[in-house]
């Protein structure tokens, strides 16, 4: 399947560095309408870098949305050709389109401070987490990363709406964090067994759905609902409505659990699901255990930061206007390798997720 990176057509590739012209275009200017965060107070990668935008080299001023900075947070430890094109095939190569999307996404990432969540670890979502009502196991047959829903052990008022968010944003930034190279979708599987309304969360559903079409587009492969009793069925005429039509056509309705075999192998599903793999989640106590960047590291890290992003944006420019030039190629690809190595270092020292104390992954 083309569209992805190694897999581009030559229209592809130009749609591609067509958004990259754009964005950095943008990025070099000062956007007018900042999202409201007090940055004083994170704890994320913006504090523990030390801030430092206020020099003259700086590509947008300190005091507005930084377009390129957030951008290349949000790369994580992805190649950063693979968040764009998820919003350009979102878009259905509509570049405008993409970018409209993409420069939402970004604001709504400011907005959440995912780097605080992230720094922040476990530590107020612990709960949530240790009732073991989602958690990742094993594979499906296209070789997706599996996450299972047990509806059952959610209590939609044990929680604040905001809570909620949070954990749901933690949980899926978690994932994204354990995908392995060439791995971009998961399953989900919505596990309705013994479903009562007490469960129904309507603003937690409303809230991933926007998610996964907004903010994580073509991140969802496929999502299974199992043991679907007819009270729900009331519950699903309200949602289908809030659902875009092509996220509906992933979501499969299984009568019980032994239909899961068509789209996951035996051995990858857990005996509670019907499958022959003994797996069981058990939650692995959150301890905060993380360290501090050392303060002489802060402003050499700032500094590796700035450089890269300014390195990649300038390279990639240089390529748009020479896009045969197999060096420039070439030193944008090793750019692209060490800016996911820095990004891999800063959240070194962020707490380790459950699924990375737990080493789940795929295998």
């Amino acid at each position: 399947m083309d569209g992805f990176v190694g897999r581009l057509t030559q229209e592809q590739n130009q749609k591609l560095m067509e958004m990259w012209k754009i964005i950095i275009d943008m990025g070099k200017c000062n956007i007018n309408d900042p999202p409201k965060v007090d940055v004083s107070k994170r704890r994320g990668i913006k504090a523990l870098l030390g801030k430092k935008r206020a020099s003259s080299n700086s590509l947008v001023k300190e005091n507005d949305f930084d377009l390129l900075f957030e951008l290349f947070l949000a790369f994580a430890t992805d190649d950063p050709d693979s968040l764009i094109l998820r919003f350009l095939r979102a878009r259905k190569w509509d570049v405008n389109k993409g970018v409209e999307m993409l420069l939402n996404a970004l604001k709504w990432r400011a907005q959440m401070d995912i780097p605080q969540l992230l720094a922040g670890g476990e530590r107020d979502l612990g709960k949530q987490i240790e009732s073991g009502k989602f958690f990742v196991f094993g594979k499906d047959k296209m070789g997706n990363l599996v996450s299972y829903t047990r509806v059952k052990l959610h209590d939609k008022n044990a929680q604040s709406q905001e809570d909620s968010e949070k954990f749901t944003v933690y949980y899926t930034e978690s994932v994204r964090r354990i995908l392995p190279k060439g791995h971009e979708k998961i399953t989900l599987v919505f596990d309705l067994t013994d479903f009562t309304m007490n469960s129904m969360d309507y603003q937690m559903v409303k809230f991933l759905v926007t998610c996964f079409e907004a903010y994580y587009p073509e991140s969802l492969h496929q999502c299974l609902v199992v043991n679907a009793p007819w009270i729900f069925w009331g519950c699903w005429k309200i949602i289908k409505p809030w659902i875009d039509p092509i996220i509906c056509e992933k979501i499969k309705f299984l009568k019980s659990y032994s239909e899961l075999v068509e789209f996951i192998d035996v051995d990858q599903i857990p005996k509670y699901f019907g499958g022959e793999n003994p797996y069981e989640f058990k939650y692995d106590e959150f301890r905060g255990e993380s360290q501090s960047m050392p303060e002489d590291k802060v402003n050499e890290t700032n500094s590796k930061f700035d450089t890269l992003r300014d390195s990649f944006v300038e390279t990639t420019l240089k390529l748009i206007n020479d896009p045969n030039n197999q060096n420039l190629t070439l030193e944008r690809n090793k750019l692209k390798e060490q800016i996911q190595s820095l990004n891999a270092y800063i959240e070194s020292f962020y707490p380790k997720s459950i699924f990375q104390r737990s080493n789940i992954s795929i295998k």
